[in-house]
């Protein structure tokens, strides 16, 4: 015979209204975890079941399930249950408390309605599985108050009357930590008289260095020596360093001769002695190549000089002053990024 109580509490595990046709419905609610104040015993989430006896229409949920579970047909299902409510409303007639295991016990009162009580020991709630009720154990706000009050006496009773003396290591490490806090407080005194005092514009921070030993520390009015932009390495021959946003200039493209270049930048030698170099190469064929391209460009200045290691640097333009150079290579390289300065 097919157990219809374990079908009513497996269905209750993930369903909130499980119906058995001409009986009623069990239906579920959420309870939130509580603590039982008696019992002292915190009790996690769970589903409360109720029975309503209204709800007798079938639904064919719990049919379906007995077809599932016992491979039975739909009619042979049906026929189970109506058997097993049969049972029930018979010994409820006679007054008699009919058990559904795991879910609960349906009784009738004195005036012939039918109540249910569920067991307490199954949770149907999914969230909880495996959670049991936790047992604590009672603070009365009494003991616990006599209990501090012990602690913060027998505190007080054992604090010393009169500070220990400090071991050596806590000492010497307190003088090592006053000294060097007089240590940094001084140099920043003096960098302060120095930075706004002294020379309060145009300061060479190279020479604020208290620490110098053997030679005097002076403050220079002047602005500190400029940034001499040195020239890169070069990677494989016929490498250009800089990148243009200027087409390519054709093969077939009138080249300057080599004199006519040699007599531009030999005029220039004795003037100028910083170039701002748009390329370098190791042929001289090339390099002039760049140096027409410049000055269709608009850069009438620019030709060809040598560094002295083998390479065809093409410039710009010359200049006899390295702050002037530097102004033009900022504006140059909105142009052209890689442009870079070169020193006679």
């Amino acid at each position: 015979m097919v157990k219809i109580d374990k079908h009513i509490g497996e269905l209750l595990y993930d369903h909130e209204c499980v119906i058995v046709p001409e009986l009623g419905g069990f239906l579920s609610s959420y309870i939130p975890s509580k603590i039982h104040p008696v019992r002292h015993m915190v009790l996690p989430p769970s589903k409360k079941i109720a029975f309503n006896i209204f709800l007798r229409q079938n639904d064919g949920l719990l049919a379906n399930h007995v077809v599932q579970s016992e491979h039975l047909t739909y009619p042979e299902a049906l026929k189970e249950i109506e058997g097993y409510v049969e049972a029930c409303i018979k010994e409820l007639g006679e007054g008699k408390k009919f058990i559904i295991e795991r879910v609960g016990i349906l009784s009738k009162d004195t005036e012939t309605n039918i109540q249910f009580e569920p067991f307490s020991n199954v949770n149907y709630l999914n969230d909880s599985f495996g959670l049991p009720p936790v047992q604590y154990i009672p603070l009365h706000k009494e003991d616990f108050e006599q209990q501090v009050e012990k602690q913060l006496h027998d505190f007080i009773s054992l604090r010393p009357s009169q500070s220990q003396p400090r071991p050596a290591v806590f000492r010497k490490k307190a003088r090592l930590n006053a000294l060097n806090t007089m240590l940094l407080t001084g140099s920043i005194l003096w960098l302060c008289i120095n930075v706004y005092i002294v020379a309060p514009t145009k300061v060479n921070l190279a020479s604020l260095n208290p620490f110098s030993i053997g030679r005097e520390t002076t403050v220079s009015p002047e602005v500190a020596k400029p940034e001499i932009f040195t020239q890169p390495s070069i990677a494989h021959t016929e490498t250009v360093f800089v990148k243009t946003t200027a087409p390519v200039v054709a093969e077939s493209a009138a080249v300057t001769s080599s004199k006519e270049f040699e007599e531009i930048i030999n005029a220039n030698q004795g003037v100028h002695s910083y170039f701002i170099i748009a390329a370098a190469f190791s042929s001289m064929t090339n390099a002039h190549k760049k140096a027409d391209e410049l000055k269709s460009l608009g850069y009438q200045d620019a030709g060809v000089i040598e560094n002295g290691k083998g390479l065809k640097l093409v410039c710009y333009k010359g200049f006899s002053n390295h702050e002037t150079a530097v102004d033009e290579l900022h504006r140059m390289q909105a142009l052209n990024k890689d442009a870079w300065i070169f020193s006679r």
